[in-house]
């Protein structure tokens, strides 16, 4: 099913130097029209105890074979062979360039790490040209990788299963040399075009549903009922279906680092290098690449062509497609991802970038905006996974509550209310937790953990805009279990206002400050009619939580030292002389209504306490 289409009104304009050249290449020179319009590159920095990740694609765009030598960082040279058409990329941390012969002298050039080049010759007899491809305008901000989550010396690896359905009427003895060299043939290209291989882990069988004629129902159904394992995917070849005239489904996989590849494997007068073709494409996607324009890139929508069949043709990846694959496989090289919600927000926004330009190169096919918005969405899962790591980070501590050092948070005081202790001691914990996420998501996943964990009367997960999402932070049974190990947790000897302060902070992080803001405005007018009545207490609260959310968002109160030094005082200003529990009538002669001065005035005032905390106002306590 085609996605929504996405209008996009950016206006991309080719050099001057490359728009002639292409003008004369008909269908070929349009698809090269694309690469040079859609690799803008970014710039890559570098501080103490950081190393940014280098990546740049190099395309051979002569008739010839090119030799040359990529010097990385302070590494010897490797020698780079790149066959006519073809391209290849290149990776280090901080430094690429480059040595190579234009034909008359030996140049040397230094690689913009996130840049794709392509070397050409003008014209007959003169000498090769190395140009960027793209526009240099808007650099993007540097990838920055922690140096003790690197892992260079390793290739990045995909964990494959292979399994054939029981359609499949060939002995095993046939059918698992057949697989196993194709799979072989694929890891052989995969490695040559972003680093990636593939590690045969097993092969198994499948029951497939003879009555199912849909691909789709079919992957599905492939979904529910093979688990990878150990692997990273398991690929199916599924002999149910015959292939038929026109165009169709040969393979398919919902998204880049998915968990499963279904591929139709019965047909007749297909050549093995056409299957080699459909598999590549396919693993493809699983790393990012999508559908392009260019006739001779194994990722153009329609493979059974006739590309095969001519003589020295080659299973290749485009230069645009090499780059997004190159790029998801540094993540994958540096930091061991294994999941488009642990991707870095650069590398998801670059992805992004290209998915757009690409969108309109194929306007009747729905690959690019359709990954577009997939990689756009992997940001939402990234934060609800780290979410519920400290969830379940906040939980392992609970259990050991009895044991906990509580006393310790305030050394030689003796009238502070276990309850408050405990408090804290979750605040500290669950922030220690965060510290151990991507630092990327960390503060956001954070205040949706402490949300979500002291909501104990579940008032999120009744909120229209905010059921889904607190559906995926905790099942119902998941809350009552860690309701359960909790106990009850209070600030000033209240279980209202942790609940008031930490649901306010979380909405900031799901909704932003107005509608925080005016989530609990709302809630205690409607506590005025018949309820516990409006209390200035629980907006002291609200307002409170919500300056706590703005400063951890902001990185103004870095999670480390809410670890070392929350306290319930540290972010909860004097409520002793603010009124509470006020019917709608005397509410309404007190302070009149929503927009009366007076009402104004009073959460004017309660702000500025909770502003001029120390925790807020550069003081310490």
């Amino acid at each position: 099913m085609s996605p929504p289409r996405t209008e996009l009104s950016t206006v991309l304009k080719l050099p001057s130097f490359v728009a002639p050249k292409l003008a004369r290449r008909g269908r070929l020179g349009a698809s090269f029209q694309l690469v040079i319009v859609v690799v803008t590159c970014f710039f890559v920095a570098t501080s103490e105890n950081r190393a940014a990740a280098a990546v740049a694609v190099l395309s051979n765009r002569t008739g010839e074979p090119l030799v040359a030598a990529v010097y990385a960082d302070d590494q010897p040279p490797r020698p780079l062979a790149i066959d006519p058409g073809a391209s290849r990329p290149v990776f280090g941390l901080k430094k690429l360039v480059v040595r190579w012969s234009d034909g008359q002298d030996v140049q040397n050039t230094e690689l913009t790490p996130g840049c794709a080049y392509f070397v050409s010759r003008p014209d007959a007899g003169r000498p090769l040209q190395l140009r960027q491809i793209g526009l240099n305008g808007h650099p993007g901000p540097p990838l920055v990788i922690a140096e003790d989550n690197l892992l260079l010396d390793s290739a990045p690896t995909l964990r494959v299963k292979v399994l054939v359905d029981d359609d499949e009427r060939r002995p095993r003895s046939r059918w698992e040399p057949e697989l196993r060299k194709r799979v072989a043939d694929a890891s052989a290209v995969l490695q040559a075009h972003c680093g990636v291989q593939l590690q045969l882990v097993g092969f198994d069988r499948w029951d497939s549903d003879d009555n199912e004629n849909d691909f789709m129902r079919s992957m599905a159904e492939f979904e529910r009922e093979v688990a990878p394992g150990d692997a990273d995917v398991a690929i199916g070849f599924s002999s149910q279906y015959a292939v038929q005239r026109g165009r169709f489904h040969m393979g398919g996989t919902r998204k880049p680092l998915h968990t499963h590849i279904l591929i139709k494997e019965r047909a007749r007068g297909i050549l093995d290098t056409e299957r080699l073709e459909l598999l590549v494409h396919e693993l493809g996607h699983l790393l990012g690449a999508s559908h392009s324009p260019e006739p001779t890139s194994v990722m153009r929508p329609v493979l059974l062509g006739g590309l095969q069949r001519t003589a020295g043709a080659t299973v290749q990846f485009d230069p645009v497609n090499t780059l997004t694959m190159a790029l998801l496989a540094d993540e994958m090289r540096l930091r061991q991802v294994r999941s488009l919600g642990e991707i870095t927000k650069l590398t998801r926004r670059r992805l992004q970038q290209v998915y757009a330009a690409l969108d309109p190169a194929l306007p009747e096919d729905p690959a690019a905006g359709l990954f577009q918005k997939i990689i756009g969405a992997s940001a939402g899962t990234a934060v609800i996974d780290d979410a519920r790591k400290i969830i379940a980070g906040v939980e392992r501590v609970a259990k050991l509550k009895d044991k906990a050092p509580l006393t310790s948070l305030h050394p030689g005081e003796t009238d502070v209310a276990r309850s408050d202790l405990l408090l804290e001691w979750y605040v500290r914990q669950g922030a220690a937790a965060a510290t151990r996420v991507n630092p990327e998501t960390a503060p956001q996943a954070y205040l949706l953990a402490m949300g979500a964990v002291l909501d104990r009367d579940g008032l999120l997960s009744e909120l229209p805009l905010l059921a889904t999402l607190e559906g995926r932070l905790a099942s119902p049974t998941e809350r009552e279990r860690r309701a359960a190990v909790l106990g009850e947790p209070t600030m000033r000897g209240r279980a209202d206002l942790t609940k008031h302060f930490f649901v306010s902070a979380h909405l900031v992080a799901v909704l932003g400050t107005q509608k925080a803001r005016a989530a609990g405005l709302v809630k205690e007018l409607a506590d005025s009619h018949g309820g516990s009545g409006f209390s200035f207490v629980d907006m002291a609260a609200n307002r409170a939580g919500i300056v706590f959310a703005h400063a951890v968002l902001a990185e103004r109160l870095p999670l480390e030292r809410v670890a070392r030094e929350f306290t319930i005082d540290a972010v909860l200003p004097p409520l002793d002389d603010l009124r509470e529990g006020m019917q709608a009538d005397q509410f309404t002669a007190d302070f009149g209504g929503l927009t009366d001065e007076r009402l104004q005035g009073e959460l004017r005032r309660i702000e500025t306490r909770v502003i001029a905390l120390p925790l807020y106002s550069g003081g310490h306590e």
